[in-house]
Order: C-alpha cells, then structure tokens, then sequence
C-alpha cells in the first residue's frame, strides 16, 4: 500500500469524493473525540476503521465539508454515524492501494496503530528529518545555492513531483 503523508492544510474532502469514485473507503477514526457518533459499544476502541462506498447504496449516505454520515450495519443493526473531519487519522482504499494519513493532527502514538511497523519507521524517519531540515535551512541560507535543472526542465534527480497531492509530501512505498 502506498503512504501518503498529508500536511494539516491538506482538505478531506476532495481526498474522499476522489477515493469513493474509486470504490470502498476505509475511514480510519478516533472514535472518542467530541462530534463523533458511532455505536456505543465503539466509542472506547483506540482507532475505529469504517467503510464507506457509492456502491452500498445507503439511502442517507453524505459526504461534504463537514464530514462523513451514514446509517451503516453493525451486526445486521443499521446505526447512524457521523464522523467529523476533525476525528479522521486516514482514508485508504484498497482499489487505488493508497492510504492519506494527516500526520501533522495526530501524534505518532496514534497512528501506531493503523500503519504497519516499516510504514510508521518511515514516518519517524520524516519526523526526524524535518527537525534536522530546519537546522540544515538557516545554515543554506547563509550560502548561495540553487536548485539545478536539466534540459528538460524536470529536477536533475529525474524525479516527478506530479503524483504529490496538494499539502503532500508524495508517497512512499512498502518495500
């Protein structure tokens, strides 16, 4: 699966229509935060994972700029859910093998448990390279260096920012 950190700046919205268009999203959610609706019996788990898809054909199925709802079976019981953006840690889908994860509103502790071992190693790694990029930028700035390109004006390392979302850092795999 392809990790996708996002920056807090990062919208769900656009993130999620994109997904659902692709078929079934799992919403990954902390379930105790203040605004989240979801069965009783859910609201203690450390992270919650839902689905939700176009195809269920959920009569009050809404996705906006607000958040997710939908009446969704638990046990063959329909319970509605509301979740807020605000309680959502990641949205991944199995059909585009891709997980967004807003790593800036969430500690590491959080995501621990939704990402695997070598993603959440990756994520530590970032972490620690940006506390060491701020260092390293106030030491370039005293120097005048500038970004090569070559003559096809893509970057001299031949690499394709294209596949970066907006707010993104651009993906990184599982190896």
């Amino acid at each position: 699966m392809k990790l996708i950190p996002l920056q807090k700046s990062t919208k769900y919205l656009p993130i999620m229509e994109r997904l659902l268009d692709a078929g079934k999203v799992m919403v990954h959610l902390l379930p105790g935060l203040l605004g989240v609706r979801v069965p009783s019996n859910f609201r203690h788990e450390r992270i919650l994972r839902l689905n939700f898809s176009y195809r269920f054909g959920i009569a009050d199925f809404q996705v906006d700029e607000r958040g997710v709802r939908a009446s969704l079976s638990f046990a063959g019981v329909q319970q509605f859910c509301d979740i807020p953006w605000g309680a959502v840690v990641a949205l991944s889908s199995e059909v585009t093998d891709e997980i967004y994860v807003w790593v800036e509103d969430f500690s590491l502790d959080q995501l621990e448990p939704i990402l695997p071992p070598i993603l959440m190693k990756q994520l530590r790694l970032l972490e620690e390279q940006s506390g060491n990029a701020s260092d390293e930028a106030s030491e370039d700035s005293e120097s005048d260096s500038e970004e090569t390109e070559s003559e096809d004006g893509g970057d001299e390392d031949g690499g394709d920012d294209d596949d970066i979302p907006p707010g993104g850092w651009g993906p990184l795999r599982l190896v």
